[in-house]
């Protein structure tokens, strides 16, 4: 399987001054994945996630504009 998703965040002002968050207030993410059942019970999935920033954020001593993430993930259902 083939699979895609966008999605949106968009935190108000309460969320900045409460300290939950700080130097963005919107992002973006792109997700690309491939799925790969081999049966029934027995399921690999890689995703890769890229997310656009509005602003710059700071991630401990890192000021980001953008954020890479590989994901994979191995299923088994019995």
């Amino acid at each position: 399987e083939v699979a895609g998703r966008v999605s949106n965040v968009n935190l108000d002002d309460e969320a900045l001054t409460a300290k939950l968050a700080s130097g963005t207030k919107e992002a973006w993410a792109y997700t690309a994945g491939l799925n790969w059942h081999l049966n029934k019970a027995f399921k690999v999935q890689f995703n890769y996630e890229r997310t656009d920033f509005d602003g710059k954020p700071k991630f401990g001593s890192d000021i980001r504009d953008h954020e890479d993430v590989l994901i994979t993930r191995f299923q088994i259902a019995y």
